[in-house]
């Protein structure tokens, strides 16, 4: 698990794994404090939302 931690993207802080049956489940939060809106490019802060995903 270690190497892969070490692939993830430098805005990406690793938090926890867990594997249940045949998945793994990696927990990731960012590290970034402003983005910019995917809709109208304005700077925010604030945080709109949580979602999973996967694949």
């Amino acid at each position: 698990m270690d190497e892969f931690i070490k692939l993830l993207d430098k805005n990406l802080k690793y938090l926890n794994h867990e594997i249940i049956d045949d998945t793994i489940y990696i927990y990731i939060v960012s590290t970034k404090s402003e983005v910019p809106c995917p809709f109208c490019g304005h700077i925010s802060s604030k945080t709109h939302s949580n979602y999973e995903r996967s694949s």
